[in-house]
Order: C-alpha cells, then structure tokens, then sequence
C-alpha cells in the first residue's frame, strides 16, 4: 500500500494510531497501515457505505472503492466478489475493464 492510498484512506475511516494499550502487545501497537492492508476491513468499510449509499442514491466514495480495488489487484477473491456485486447493484461509479472484470474507479 501506498502513503498516499493510507492518506485518503485515513479520513474515510477515520483511523489514527492507536495509542491504547489494552489488550495488544506494548511493542507492537495496530496501526493505520494494518487497517488499510487488511481485505476484511476494506470489505466491512465497502459494505457500510452501500447500506448508506444505497438508501441515497449515491455511489460509494472513491477513496472506500480504490482501497477495495486494491485488493482485488492483489488477487484477494472476497474482494473481486463483494467489487462485482456493488458494481452489478450500481453503487460504484465508471470502472475500467481488466482481466477480473472490474477496474479502477473513475469519477465521472
């Protein structure tokens, strides 16, 4: 992932560092970068703003699709999945055909 995918990203989920020290090891807190690259919290966050965006109308913000697209790239099979259906419902905006069927988002 890059710095700049984790820099939109971050006010999408609203992440930060954790500085809580509850139940993880002290030397090894759960950053922002572990969110981003984890292909269930980018599915979770998808599908959270489908309920909202299906309700008004709207696709899926660009920053929440590109980081789901991320791992579709890497070949992640949940994601091209949870991608088609919410491409198939509408919910994200233009894609650009590739191999998997889907694309890049487009802000049309």
């Amino acid at each position: 992932m890059t710095d700049l995918v984790n820099e939109e990203v971050r006010p999408v989920v609203g992440a930060r560092e954790c500085h809580c020290e509850y139940g993880r090891d002290k030397a090894s807190p759960r950053s922002v970068r572990s969110i981003v690259d984890d292909p269930a919290a980018a599915i979770a966050l998808a599908m959270a703003f489908a309920r909202i965006c299906r309700q008004r109308g709207t696709e899926i913000p660009a920053p929440a699709v590109d980081l789901l697209r991320s791992h579709v790239d890497e070949g992640n099979a949940a994601c091209t999945m949870v991608f088609a259906h919410l491409h198939a419902r509408g919910l994200i905006a233009v894609v650009r055909p590739t191999s998997l069927g889907g694309g890049t988002h487009d802000r049309a």
